[in-house]
């Protein structure tokens, strides 16, 4: 299945577009390929680096996820071998990789990658009216899964696109868009179940690393989190 150019509501202008349009304009070439073909001819060819799955090669032409650059190289060379205009396969690696290094996070003062934000954003419904709720993608280096900010009666919520959990959930998602069969895309919402299973045992560890002086407020924590998180999922369905 080919897959489409991300539109700007999911993908804004920036450097990460412009790397996600420069391989589209290349996967165009090649004929647009599927996710499993271009897998494939990457674990074919012994010279390359890396491998890459099909889940990771649908994220990259969604721009859900900037990859490692050995995974983009793969697939590069593989579109630019299939390319109808036979281009120099070096000269089109080196110019991909100037775009994926201008589309990495910027780094601060002291060195470290600072985030990449509003690679998309969206207000979540609010269960109360006097605080608004608004989640943000971004990208950070460390294991947060994300940062919350309170001020002035709203709250901005960021998700770490870099974390794995969230790595995961957008190959899951993607594999499930362009899988070819209905028993691939089952496997693929299988596993989303068991990474959502992950987090709540991940959660409930990290209660139990708490002071026992902090245990009745985690408890009232969980119980305010079940309580909006039924609100929210009431209000999607009545929508």
């Amino acid at each position: 299945m080919a897959l489409k150019m991300p539109g700007v509501d999911a993908l804004p202008h920036g450097k990460h577009r412009d790397l996600v349009a420069a391989l589209h304009d290349l996967y165009g070439k090649a004929g647009r390929p599927g996710a499993r073909r271009v897998s494939q001819a990457v674990r074919e060819i012994d010279d390359l680096s890396d491998s890459v799955s099909h889940e990771t090669v649908a994220s990259m032409l969604r721009g859900s996820v900037l990859p490692k650059w050995s995974k983009l190289q793969a697939v590069v060379w593989v579109l630019a071998t299939w390319s109808i205009d036979r281009p120099d396969r070096d000269e089109i690696v080196r110019h991909m990789h100037h775009l994926w290094l201008a589309a990495q996070p910027d780094e601060g003062p002291d060195g470290t990658e600072q985030p990449v934000r509003s690679v998309k954003s969206h207000a979540a419904a609010p269960a109360r009216q006097d605080r608004p709720m608004t989640l943000l993608d971004a990208a950070w280096p460390g294991k947060e899964m994300l940062e919350i900010e309170h001020f002035k009666g709203k709250t901005v919520v960021k998700r770490n696109s870099r974390h794995p959990f969230h790595r995961r959930i957008d190959e899951l998602v993607a594999a499930v868009e362009a899988a070819p069969t209905v028993d691939e895309a089952r496997d693929a919402v299988h596993e989303l179940r068991e990474l959502l299973d992950l987090v709540f045992l991940a959660y409930a560890r990290a209660t139990s690393m708490l002071a026992d002086d902090s245990a009745e407020a985690a408890l009232d924590i969980g119980a305010y989190w079940g309580m909006f998180t039924a609100s929210y999922v009431e209000a999607k369905i009545d929508r």
